[in-house]
């Protein structure tokens, strides 16, 4: 008696490049949607806090030194050091806006 092996089957290997599905093109999109409020672990909408006397200064700083420094990491530098050379008397001025 003769014995019958049905024979193996292998399993091609694909990859990203050689896989027989091609990537179909995505439409781009007109406008992007507005950017919902992030919510936190309860569900609830996150309060956002207010912006610290540095963020204020900075955001007044920014535009007068942005000629002189166009880097911005090098504006970054001397908003930094112009922050750390005010006295408390400055800094409060900020704390308001």
């Amino acid at each position: 008696m003769a014995s019958s092996k049905s024979p193996t089957k292998t399993k091609k290997a694909t990859t990203k490049t050689g896989s027989a599905k091609k990537a179909a093109a995505k439409p781009k999109a007109a406008a992007k949607p507005k950017k919902v409020a992030k919510k936190g672990k309860d569900g609830k909408e996150k309060v956002k806090r207010a912006a610290s006397s540095y963020n204020n200064f900075c955001a007044e700083m920014n535009p007068k030194i942005k000629d002189k420094f166009p880097n911005f990491g090098d504006r970054g530098r001397e908003v930094g050091a112009r922050w750390r050379a005010l006295s408390q008397a400055q800094k409060d001025k900020y704390k308001t806006k």
